[in-house]
């Protein structure tokens, strides 16, 4: 996976991201749960999400401040929906580091 150029894509477009709360929680998810599980189809499907995805509607699901049903018309759900589990257990474990 290190070596195929849509994972390498992936990676880089994570990194691009305009506010760093998103670059941060994108990286870890596209290296902790795209690694393993995308399939190259999967992954053209995360790079079209991530190349289109506005900013400010990534920053509101990584925040939870939305959900993916409120971007159903616009985002690849199926995508989106993992995004927000991984950001939901994202910050759940930053709670839990920062309350020790």
């Amino acid at each position: 996976m290190i070596d195929n150029p849509l994972y390498k894509k992936a990676v880089f477009q994570a990194a691009r991201r305009a506010m760093l709360e998103n670059e941060y929680v994108i990286k870890g998810f596209v290296e902790k749960i795209v690694f393993n599980n995308y399939t190259d189809e999967k992954l053209e499907r995360l790079n079209i999400l991530l190349r289109d995805m506005y900013d400010n509607d990534l920053f509101d699901i990584v925040m939870g401040m939305k959900t993916y049903t409120d971007f159903k018309d616009r985002y690849d759900q199926e995508i989106l929906l993992e995004i927000e589990n991984y950001s939901c257990e994202y910050r759940d474990e930053s709670i839990k580091l920062n309350t020790k």
